[in-house]
């Protein structure tokens, strides 16, 4: 039987033990992600990565009015590395954001890199550019439902090529 099925009793010292229940259904719906999104040459250089984060759309009717479908996330390299920040091996241009909105009919994006702000993504410099989402279970009881989908992009800018397809769950406001 599993942890979430049972309760388990455990001891503390001086004899004293408590009580451990676990309640299905509790649990957190974490960020995940799994495929990576890369650029290949030109002026973004090359890298290839997963996101760790990801924020979904504002709530609607709130200011400010925002097409914005999810935001994915990525940590900048030389954050916790210095040797990153110096030599910029590995990472030159790596990504910080890549914001997705719907609009017009399609899907278009503003790619933040480590070096380069404001890299317009839509059907213009991208053969490939879709995103497919579902809500899925709210991450806590009577929340907001947390998002998942699939990005897939081919896009041609700033004479790199940017690639790759993304699945990613529990992705919350």
């Amino acid at each position: 039987m599993s942890l979430s099925r049972q309760a388990r009793k455990l001891p503390l010292a001086g004899g004293l033990a408590f009580l451990l229940v676990a309640v299905p259904g509790c649990e957190h719906h974490f960020f995940r992600a799994r495929g990576a999104i890369g650029s290949q040459g030109g002026g973004l250089g090359t890298w290839r990565s997963t996101p760790i984060g990801c924020s979904r759309d504002p709530l609607p009717g709130l200011p400010p009015q925002s097409q914005t479908v999810a935001t994915l996330l990525w940590q900048d390299p030389a954050q916790f590395d210095p040797w990153h920040d110096q030599h910029r091996a590995t990472a030159p241009n790596a990504p910080l954001r890549l914001e997705l909105s719907r609009g017009n009919g399609g899907v278009t994006a503003n790619l933040d890199t480590v070096r380069v702000e404001g890299v317009h993504l839509d059907e213009t410099t991208c053969p490939v550019l879709r995103l497919t989402t579902a809500e899925g279970n709210p991450a806590i009881q009577s929340g907001r439902p947390t998002l998942g989908g699939e990005l897939t992009l081919d896009c041609r800018v700033r004479e790199s090529r940017i690639t790759g397809t993304v699945h990613f769950s529990g992705c919350e406001f």
